[in-house]
């Protein structure tokens, strides 16, 4: 396969991608030429070097930072645009690219990589249970480590079998334990939602957090802003 290297230039002030060569791409409207490369690289490759590519490998995924993740032997490593292998195939499954970070399985576990090859988190988990808003949730038995996506471990929990984790919305992920539900964002911090003798459901919004509780509950539902202040209904 013929050698290819990733379009370079800049953007000039009509916003219109300059190559290295001076040749007008496209308009386009985006703040860097950087945030552009991988998808000028697919327009420029999408039909025969992409053929190419998925003819030598089992997998392969999409483009990020230059690189994919691609499957040979039933392993999976991070190739270059020229279906090079940067980091070894030694991996059992692609989860996907989170930032610089990317998911993998390597036999039984779960963990990350940077783009590097290095160990960013560690491969003892057994599930991936979530990513989303900047989050990454593994869990291991009933123990949950909540990751942002340079790989800093920014809070752990146990949840018991009979609680959960539900959903990462707006950033937040929603923890229901038996006396409270607990609110986690990316950096760490914590909102605490007590469980009035009946199990609360939060709904969390782009400004606040709305807290329902089931029918027959005493306490009436409420909502609480990012600043901790609780409105009740009257």
């Amino acid at each position: 396969m013929a050698e290819i290297e990733r379009l370079d230039g800049e953007i000039s002030q009509q916003n219109t991608f300059i190559d290295n060569n001076k040749e007008k791409i496209e308009k386009l409207k985006v703040q860097n030429a950087e945030a552009y490369q991988d998808y000028l690289f697919f327009l420029s490759t999408r039909e025969e070097v992409k053929k190419q590519l998925e003819a030598k490998f089992q997998d392969i995924s999409y483009f990020n930072n230059g690189l994919a993740a691609a499957k040979l032997n039933n392993k999976y490593g991070l190739i270059d645009i020229n279906g090079n292998f940067v980091v070894a195939n030694e991996y059992d499954e692609f989860e996907s690219f989170e930032k610089e970070l990317v998911l993998l399985k390597k036999g039984e576990f779960w963990g990350a990589i940077n783009l590097k090859g290095k160990v960013v988190i560690p491969f003892k988990y057994d599930k991936i249970n979530m990513h989303k808003d900047g989050l990454l949730i593994y869990k291991n038995n009933n123990d949950y480590d909540l990751y942002d996506n340079n790989g800093q471990l920014v809070f752990s929990t146990k949840v018991d079998e009979e609680y959960y984790i539900e959903s990462i919305d707006y950033g937040y992920v929603t923890i229901s334990l038996e006396i409270e539900s607990l609110l986690v964002n990316v950096e760490g911090k914590q909102f605490k939602i007590p469980n009035h003798k009946g199990k609360a459901t939060v709904v969390k919004t782009p400004n606040y957090f709305e807290v329902k509780f089931a029918g027959g509950s005493e306490f009436k539902n409420y909502f609480m802003s990012l600043d901790g202040k609780v409105y009740k209904a009257k």
